[in-house]
């Protein structure tokens, strides 16, 4: 499976890995775990695979995952604006859906 899409995008402090598979509309947003890092993980590659026939498939890895460089304590609505900023620079056009969070409701307790 080879991505169409595979690079570290610049978002402003720093850069997030992002690597999209297929095309079309709308865009898929994966969100690894807690701590996986979802860009270079094969957890999500069955998933991928299938969805990659009809759509865009994008994954991406947040600030802290898959690279040591996070400097302070992260809010969700930081997540929600890295990926914000991600989506833009990558030029990655919506529409999105960004259904695929997992665990990520036991870091916002």
């Amino acid at each position: 499976m080879q991505p169409t899409f595979a690079k570290k995008v610049d978002i402003g402090d720093y850069s997030l890995l992002m690597m999209c598979y297929g095309q079309g509309a709308p865009s898929i947003i994966i969100e690894a775990g807690f701590t996986e890092p979802g860009a270079e993980s094969g957890s999500w590659a069955a998933v991928i695979e299938e969805l990659q026939e009809t759509t865009q498939v994008c994954v991406y890895n947040r600030l802290g995952l898959g690279d040591p460089i996070q400097t302070k304590a992260r809010t969700a609505q930081d997540a929600v604006d890295d990926l914000h900023e991600l989506l833009l620079a990558a030029e990655i056009d919506g529409p999105y859906i960004d259904a695929i969070l997992h665990v990520l409701s036991e870091v916002n307790k």
